[in-house]
């Protein structure tokens, strides 16, 4: 796997609780001190947030990505292993999705889209998400295995054919109740 590389796509915004993911990947770096973060997205914390890497000693763990353009994101996920949502709330999370179809397996908060497709059970504090990172990233077989998953679930309930369809069906309903 070489070195492993968590991602997080999101605004700098106290909702997206950064602060979280900084405190997780603390406690990750302790296990395994290779690890990395690529953060990508911009926002009116940055500065904050530079502060408290640097506070935790992780200025050599974050890869600050800035704001990527969006066929930019693709190979931001495909070149890492392991999406971590932190969020206090989400009403979807379009990031989540897409890194999923990238084959990235996901751990979160239990916000959005997340609390159904996370590949072990949503946490809200720092020290089980980071556990669960170090569970998923010390077992490489179950690793690949998450990874399929993803895709799968993403294929099977978020494909274009699959939301289309599921789209008809509400139109022909409610057209049908008229």
């Amino acid at each position: 796997m070489g070195h492993p590389i968590l991602v997080q796509a999101a605004s700098l915004l106290p909702v997206k609780n950064q602060h979280l993911l900084f405190e997780i990947l603390s406690l990750v770096n302790q296990e395994i001190p290779d690890i990395k973060l690529r953060l990508a997205g911009a926002g009116p914390l940055q500065n904050e947030l530079i502060d408290l890497a640097q506070s935790l000693d992780l200025n050599q763990s974050i890869v600050w990505q800035q704001q990527l353009d969006y066929p930019s994101m693709a190979q931001l996920y495909q070149t890492s292993h392991l999406y971590l949502q932190t969020s206090r709330h989400e009403s979807q999370g379009m990031a989540v999705l897409e890194a999923m179809a990238c084959g990235l397996p996901v751990l979160s908060t239990p916000v959005g889209v997340a609390r159904d497709v996370s590949c072990l059970p949503p946490q809200t504090s720092a020290e089980a998400l980071a556990a669960q990172v170090i569970e998923i990233l010390s077992d490489k077989a179950r690793y690949q295995q998450l990874c399929q998953q993803a895709h799968q679930t993403i294929e099977a309930t978020y494909s274009l054919p699959i939301t289309t369809g599921n789209f008809l069906k509400i139109y022909d309903e409610a057209l049908n109740n008229r």
